[in-house]
């Protein structure tokens, strides 16, 4: 955890109160980070897991086209994670 002293404008503070009244947060802290849960990856991509990367070592030929089967089999592996990320480091079309 990293912590950090912020300054809000009136406005950002309104949407942090309204984002931690939502989903029932105990605090600010978790708003905010809940905001970046859900907005987050339009800026910035998440790293996979190593977990991720051996899920797709199973799979027969990563480098080929997925069948439908092998597609949603990585799909329930990367559940909660950005798959398209993972397809496009393969150079796989999601």
């Amino acid at each position: 955890m990293v912590d950090a002293r912020v300054i809000l404008a009136p406005y950002s503070n309104k949407v942090i109160n309204v984002v931690k009244a939502k989903y029932d947060l105990p605090d600010k802290s978790a708003a905010i980070n809940k905001f970046i849960e859900i907005y987050g990856r339009m800026e910035v991509e998440k790293e996979p897991k190593d977990e991720l990367w051996k899920a797709l070592a199973k799979l027969k030929s990563p480098k080929n086209a997925l069948s439908k089967s092998q597609r949603k089999k990585v799909e329930k592996e990367l559940e909660g994670k950005d798959a398209s990320y993972v397809f496009r480091r393969l150079g796989l079309d999601p």
